[in-house]
């Protein structure tokens, strides 16, 4: 599949495309090409929206602003795939660390239609209508990548959901402990 292919198939056809990118070990790159790109067209999209905001990132900052964030962002995927294919691998003798990956990249394309949709919507002077458009593209991304973890993995969708969701329930745990040792520390020290 060519990268246009891909594209067309993550928005229009899912299922098949992510089966696909989920045996195509060299679709990563690829994947990391196109996220980074889409990101880029997406940020100047949201910097002109916010040129004019008091919150805005001053202009000499901008670059190096998206440079970070998209760093940032492949950074959580990369933890997130490796915990998913961790658990994946532990509860259900799956791993596939490459393939979720590039899903979870490929999967975010319809994301980056959120800020030029909403910009648009500004334009036209349905302002309102352009943060439910942000949360409908962002739910849209989330059902992707549910999806492509399905697909990737080869698992019923509430196996996906669960592992999906674990990074947050493993967190949730986390934060739980820490409060109950936090309160028993200070009952017993302070």
């Amino acid at each position: 599949m060519t990268a246009r292919e891909i594209i067309y198939g993550v928005i229009f056809e899912p299922g098949q495309t992510f089966a696909y990118l989920g045996m195509a070990r060299n679709k990563l790159g690829l994947g990391i090409i196109i996220f980074t790109v889409f990101s880029f067209m997406a940020s100047i999209t949201s910097h002109a929206m916010d040129i004019e905001s008091k919150f805005a990132v001053p202009s000499q900052f901008w670059g190096v602003f998206w440079l970070c964030k998209v760093a940032a962002v492949l950074l959580l995927f990369a933890l997130l795939t490796g915990f998913v294919s961790l658990l994946a691998e532990v509860f259900f003798q799956r791993g596939n660390a490459p393939g979720l990956f590039a899903i979870m990249c490929y999967a975010s394309i319809p994301g980056f239609l959120g800020a030029p949709l909403a910009y648009s919507f500004t334009l036209l002077g349905l302002a309102e209508w352009s943060a439910l458009l942000v949360l409908l593209t962002g739910i849209w991304v989330l059902v992707l990548q549910i999806m492509g973890i399905k697909t990737v993995l080869d698992l019923d969708y509430s196996q996906a959901l669960g592992l999906f969701f674990s990074p947050l329930f493993v967190l949730i745990l986390v934060f739980i402990l820490a409060l109950i040792v936090g309160g028993v520390w200070s009952i017993l020290f302070l």
